[in-house]
């Protein structure tokens, strides 16, 4: 059976939901919410965002602005925001500009600036971090030395924005330093540079470090803390093949260096007032130092340790033009130079080019090694110097065993003490003296004037006369003496010379006193002691030449003459024989030609002519005017006076006695003569 359903169940039925129908209704209502609180959230965000935009272009650019520009003291224009988030904002092309007073400048391509948001809201103030994009730096040194010429602003307790760290990153720079005389240098630049300054202790300390390279080459690494207040500064540095011509145009010390390259590992301590300290080590490669007085630049290469002032040289390879060497010692910035450089042999014709000086006229052959050593003041060194030669050497037409000397340069002045000769053929040459370069300018003179002290000992003449061909009458024996000789290097004709000298015969010496020369003419007089006459070629009688000779003569000449002919001389002359004397009085000699007044007294004929008679045994006295020249015999003398001979039975008397080129007449008058 069939039953149709009652009015109350369809009432029921069209007021119940079904169980799928309330399931959608029940999820579709939170959707809804999502949705909608979703699009309001991101509406608002959105909202946020567009007047974020708006906030930081309208007030942050211009509040970081004052702030940077308040802080460096100088005018900061950033560009236009570029980019931001919840801690970082850039600018695009900024710079910050010079001032009347201060040249320095900076551009970059853009500027980031970090901070920190939770800092920002929970202490209300903002930390930021600045970050210049390949900036380019100009920076020139002011008159005290301190790069920042414009000094930092202190920052207040109550600034909003506080500075944690200045960064640059692939930056390149120019710097242009000033010396302590006020001069400009040459600028130096810098590129792919990169760093990092950190302010600590609201700026109490700034703790930094950079690395790049030099336009020029090398690469370097400098890290430091400076304290602001006492301007105190500790650095690390390391270099690899910088340029020290760079380095000498930053930093003004009291060397100056040229060319080259040095690797540097140091610490250094800047202090105001102070000279640096430096720490560490530094390798040179073909390093100039500029050294005053010294014509050329020291070249070094080697190891070099710094300890406070001191730089002290360890092996250093050193070249000074033509001469090479090694250093050893130190360099004290504060107290001066101490240093001693082993120079190797070098010939002499190179250092005189090495120190600028015209070659003398006369040959100088030979090679020079030394010993020099530099003690002083950095601007005032003092220069000793040990030369010695290693092998024979050559001055002139003589050659040298040895020859050593010990000189000190002062300015311009060279001091020579101590110098020794010794002559291949024997004796000693011992000296000292002063050289002036005339350095006028730094231009060393072309005139160097000189003054020497000579003191000869034991030298051969005869082996001079050899060399210099100077076809003396007779052998001098040896010589010793004493001379002074002054003038110009390079002009002979202006050397002078005053002195004495001994000459020492096989028997009997002739001492030349009061020597001088001037201009190749010369004069001395002379005084002869106990001379054998055999030692002197003479043109007189074989009989004489066993006699003494004693004189006294005042002689001149002139090297440009021939050195007898040009001879002329003055005196008196005594020839002491067995028995009597002859003195020639009034001796004069002049152009070769000679002439004197001879007094022959008590002297046995015996000893002047062979005989056997009687007669020769003879004493003879005799005035005789004569005259001859030095290169005829006997028989060119001619004469004219008269004698006496004493025998012991009577007296003959030769009155108006002639000689003429070798033959004789008188008048002769006997008395009480035996027959």
């Amino acid at each position: 059976m069939v039953t149709e359903p009652s009015n109350l169940d369809s009432k029921r039925d069209s007021n119940t939901i079904s169980p799928r129908a309330n399931k959608t209704k029940i999820t579709s209502w939170p959707r809804r919410l999502l949705i909608s609180g979703g699009g309001i959230l991101f509406l608002g965000l959105g909202t946020s965002l567009v007047g974020g935009w708006f906030f930081l272009q309208k007030n942050l650019t211009p509040l970081v602005e004052k702030q940077l520009s308040n802080f460096l003291n100088r005018p900061v224009t950033l560009g236009s925001l570029e980019y931001f988030s919840l801690n970082k904002v850039r600018f695009g092309q900024s710079t910050i500009s010079t001032t009347s007073t201060d040249p320095a400048q900076v551009s970059m391509v853009a500027l980031d600036v970090d901070y920190n948001p939770i800092k920002l809201i929970l202490e209300q103030k903002l930390e930021i971090g600045i970050t210049a994009i390949e900036p380019n730096v100009y920076l020139k040194q002011g008159q005290q030395g301190n790069w920042i010429i414009t000094k930092f602003d202190s920052v207040k307790p109550n600034n909003p924005i506080i500075l944690k760290s200045l960064s640059f990153k692939n930056a390149r720079a120019t710097l242009l330093a000033n010396s302590t005389t006020g001069e400009i240098s040459e600028p130096v630049k810098f590129r792919q540079l990169s760093g990092t300054t950190d302010f600590i202790n609201n700026r109490k300390k700034i703790k930094f470090k950079v690395n790049g390279k030099l336009n020029t080459g090398g690469t370097f690494k400098v890290s430091g803390i400076t304290k602001p207040e006492n301007q105190a500064t500790n650095l690390l540095v390391q270099g690899n093949s910088l340029g020290v011509t760079e380095i000498d145009h930053l930093i003004d010390l009291p060397l100056k260096f040229g060319d080259g390259k040095i690797d540097a590992n140091l610490e250094v301590a800047l202090r105001p007032d102070q000279l640096p300290a430096l720490q560490g080590v530094a390798n040179l490669y073909k390093v100039t130092t500029k050294i005053a007085n010294l014509p050329y630049p020291l070249q070094n290469e080697g190891n070099l340790r710094f300890r406070g002032t001191e730089i002290k040289f360890d092996q250093v390879a050193t070249q000074m033009g033509s001469i090479t060497a090694i250093t050893e010692g130190k360099i004290d910035l504060k107290d001066g130079y101490n240093l001693t450089t082993k120079t190797n042999p070098t010939a002499i014709k190179k250092i005189i080019k090495t120190f600028k000086q015209k070659s003398p006229s006369i040959p100088l052959l030979g090679q020079i090694e030394g010993v020099l050593k530099i003690k002083g003041e950095i601007n005032k060194p003092h220069f000793s110097i040990k030369v010695s030669t290693n092998k024979i050497a050559k001055i002139d037409r003589v050659n040298f065993e040895k020859i050593n000397a010990e000189l000190e340069l002062n300015n311009s002045n060279v001091l020579i003490k101590n110098f020794s000769a010794i002559p291949s053929f024997g004796g000693k040459i011992i000296g000292q003296g002063r050289l002036n370069l005339g350095n006028k300018n730094n231009n060393v003179s072309q005139h160097p004037q000189f003054v020497l002290a000579m003191e000869g000992e034991n030298l051969e003449t005869i082996e001079y006369n050899k060399l210099y061909q100077a076809s003396l009458p007779f052998d001098l024996g040896t010589v010793s003496g004493d001379v002074i000789l002054s003038g110009n290097i390079n002009q002979p004709q202006t050397i002078q010379a005053k002195g004495k000298a001994k000459f020492t015969l096989d028997q009997g010496t002739i001492q030349a006193n009061n020597f001088t020369y001037n201009q190749g003419s010369w004069q001395s007089q002379v005084e002869a002691s106990g001379v054998d006459l055999t030692n002197l070629d003479l043109p007189i009688s074989q009989k004489i030449n066993s006699g003494k000779l004693e004189g006294i003569f005042n002689i001149s000449g002139n090297f440009k003459d021939n050195l007898i002919q040009g001879i002329q001389a003055r005196g008196t002359a005594k020839v002491l024989l067995n028995t009597g004397e002859i003195i020639a009085n009034n001796l004069q000699l002049i152009d070769n030609k000679w002439q004197t007044n001879l007094i022959i007294d008590k002297v046995k004929l015996k000893e002047l002519v062979s005989g056997n008679s009687p007669i020769f045994e003879g004493n003879l006295k005799g005035n005789i005017n004569l005259i001859g020249t030095l290169k005829s015999g006997i028989n060119d003398i001619q004469g004219m006076g008269k004698a006496e001979l004493e025998t012991n039975s009577g007296q003959i008397y030769a009155n108006n006695l002639q000689l003429t080129q070798g033959n004789w007449s008188t008048q002769l008058i006997t008395k009480n003569i035996a027959t």
